[in-house]
This record gives structure tokens, C-alpha cells and sequence, in this order.
């Protein structure tokens, strides 16, 4: 979904930071990291800024945006980044198909 941040807040719903729950995460888009089609929300900038320099220590599994397959990516694993979101991809030929055509294969414009 395209407006997670906006959703939670409309809803009342709290969140602990991502890389420290003790701390409530800030909803707004400053404070948040898109990895495949996952959403991570943090406390604070630097929470964000770590997340973002060492993603694969701290996103866990993901999916494949081109299979949909759940898989958790390594670093061997080829990646991309569009529209300000990092995609991992399972495999080579999943890689090649985003490269072809990147916005047939991201998260539709759905809103919450």
C-alpha cells in the first residue's frame, strides 16, 4: 500500500521503533524504509540511516516483486532501487524482468 504511514495514523495505531521498540516510531514518511514491498518505521533519522546502510542485517524475508516468492535475500542477491525503494530480487531472471519494466512489478498505487 502506497499510504501505510497516513493509514496508522488515521487509525490511532502506535508502532515501537523498528531497530528500537522501546521508542514510538514517528509515522511520516522521514522516518520510514521501503525494502520490496515491507515497510519499516523508526524512532528517529539515525534509526533510518543505519537501517538504510545495512539492509540485509535488518529487513529479514521479503518478497520477490516479480515472482511474489517470499525468500530472504543475501548478498548475493542483486538488488535495484526505484522511486526511493530498495527491491531485492530471488534470482537472475526476476532481476532482468524488473530491469525490463520496473512499474509493472512495484506495489499498485492502492491506497489504505
Amino acid at each position: 500500500m502506497q499510504d501505510v504511514d497516513q493509514f496508522l495514523v488515521r487509525k490511532g495505531i502506535t508502532l515501537g521503533g523498528y531497530l528500537d521498540p522501546s521508542r514510538p516510531a514517528v509515522l511520516e514518511p522521514s522516518h520510514m524504509a521501503r525494502v520490496n514491498y515491507e515497510t519499516y518505521f523508526f524512532a528517529d533519522a539515525g534509526g533510518r540511516e543505519r537501517f538504510l546502510e545495512a539492509p540485509l542485517h535488518y529487513c529479514g524475508w521479503v518478497t520477490d516483486p516479480v515472482t511474489k516468492s517470499r525468500f530472504r535475500p543475501s548478498a548475493t542477491s542483486l538488488s535495484s532501487s526505484w522511486n526511493d525503494v530498495l527491491y531485492y530480487f530471488s534470482s537472475h531472471a526476476s532481476y532482468r524482468a524488473f530491469q525490463e519494466s520496473p512499474q509493472r512489478h512495484v506495489l499498485p498505487g492502492y491506497r489504505m
